[in-house]
């Protein structure tokens, strides 16, 4: 069924969720190779299964957010039109009345299809001193010392179904994880000090064997919201998985939830006024911190640094990569905090999409002044690392044009999948995943 996900297929098909058994299966399709094509060609879409008697509207999301009904031939069931140009978004919908009287949507299918990504660039003008700014942030950061706190944290089997596999997003990746965890594996809460007296804090682990300057290392980011780390455990590998706060792991999901409403709530903007007092710069120089950790540990081999991420998460790994050369692979899936000035553009800016504007001009200039700092996109620049990224050309979290604004300032060797049936869950990189386990298994083979 993975393999079937994993297919080059350009058709979405979207389970309308009802009640009822009689509900009809629609997919649509483009006619363009990975729905790519160039702005102002003729795009067709097709409607593929049976359509209900009472018809279907298909809805055009334009990047400008304008949304355009187009209409199916009588005895059609196929549409063409000229691509306005960005990253288009198609759902095929029926529309009944609800109980209130009002019509309501129900989205039967969707797939983006997006105009020459590969031209994409930030909306944002890269700041002269951006690089001046974090080789500052980086040398305060220098000045506190790599001190970890550790708590050992007893490894069982029935760890198994609740741990995390490689990475920490929202699908499972089963990369011939673990079956035995017990007296395989040992496993630490981590508290590593760094700068504005918040931590890094994380669940390292490794096998219990392992032997000095022996394993590459794979650290993970959390995607947006509170949360715990997680425990994953990688034969042959040491794992890192942190959350994006520095707060404690383990406990409850209402104590997550209370600090999202409470102390965390609002996080996106706090300190948006300035780039020397906005949240995510921190947050980026933990990303650091917990890299400048991994370095420490006498297990590490020293050479084998791979980064990965989600969303939030995604956005983190770029940083990652942009602030330390060390990082030699990464994956960035579907990568949020690129393109924060997509909307000067014309385009919808990656999350969390904080550049506001009203009749054609900025309404919170302090936003302008301070994001181009902590934009993902230039920091991808300085990305020495073999980079793989994800796309859904039907996210609306993080716009594919902000993905595309990152992976086209990417110098080096790099890989995107491009997936027009998948918004902003399911998107896994196969290109990636077969380049980590050739790296994580040559290394346990050389460690044997």
């Amino acid at each position: 069924m993975r393999r079937g996900l994993f297919a080059a297929v350009f058709t979405v098909i979207v389970f309308c969720l009802s009640a009822s058994a009689a509900q009809p299966k629609i997919s649509l399709s483009s006619d363009k190779k990975d729905c790519i094509c160039k702005k102002g060609e003729t795009v067709v879409l097709t409607v593929n299964g049976k359509i209900p008697e009472s018809g279907i509207k298909i809805l055009m999301y334009q990047p400008n957010t304008a949304v355009k009904t187009l209409e199916l031939p009588a005895g059609k069931n196929s549409v063409s039109l000229v691509h306005p140009g960005g990253a288009v978004r198609f759902e095929a919908v029926t529309m009944t009345a609800g109980k209130d009287g009002k019509k309501k949507k129900k989205v039967l299918a969707a797939v983006g299809v997006i105009a020459d990504p590969y031209s994409i660039r930030p909306g944002f003008t890269e700041p002269a001193d951006f690089q001046q700014f974090w080789d500052n942030a980086k040398a305060e950061l220098a000045k506190v010392p790599v001190k970890a706190e550790r708590k050992e944290i007893e490894v069982t089997d029935d760890l198994i179904p609740k741990a995390s596999s490689y990475f920490s997003y929202r699908v499972p990746v089963k990369m011939n994880e673990p079956t035995v965890l017990k007296g395989k594996f040992r496993c630490w809460d981590v508290k590593v000090d760094c700068v504005g007296g918040v931590p890094v804090s994380g669940y390292l682990t490794m096998p219990a064997d392992a032997k000095q300057k022996s394993l590459p290392a794979i650290v993970t980011f959390h995607g947006a919201g509170v949360k715990t780390a997680n425990k994953a455990f990688v034969s042959g590998a040491i794992r890192f998985d942190v959350n994006a706060h520095g707060i404690e792991n383990g406990h409850p999901a209402d104590y997550y939830r209370k600090l999202a409403a409470g102390k965390l709530n609002g996080y996106t903007v706090r300190g948006l006024k300035s780039r020397d007092t906005y949240y995510f710069r921190n947050m980026y120089l933990r990303v650091q911190r917990a890299l400048d950790y991994i370095k420490t540990l006498p297990e590490y081999d020293g050479k084998t640094l791979i980064v990965a991420g989600n969303s939030q998460g995604g956005g983190q790994t770029l940083v990652a990569a942009g602030l330390d050369p060390d990082v030699k692979l990464i994956l960035a899936s579907v990568p949020a905090m690129c393109d924060h000035g997509g909307i000067l553009a014309g385009r919808i800016s990656g999350w969390p999409r904080l550049v506001k504007m009203k009749n054609g001009k900025v309404v919170n200039p302090e936003a302008v002044k301070t994001l181009p700092y902590f934009d993902a996109a230039f920091f991808a620049k300085r990305i020495k690392a073999e980079a793989y990224l994800t796309v859904g050309l039907i996210d609306v979290t993080c716009s594919p044009t902000s993905v595309f604004a990152a992976y086209n300032n990417i110098p080096g060797k790099k890989h995107i999948t491009v997936l027009p049936y998948r918004g902003h869950r399911g998107t896994l990189s196969p290109a990636f995943i077969k380049r980590v386990q050739q790296v994580v298994q040559k290394k346990t083979l050389n460690a044997r």
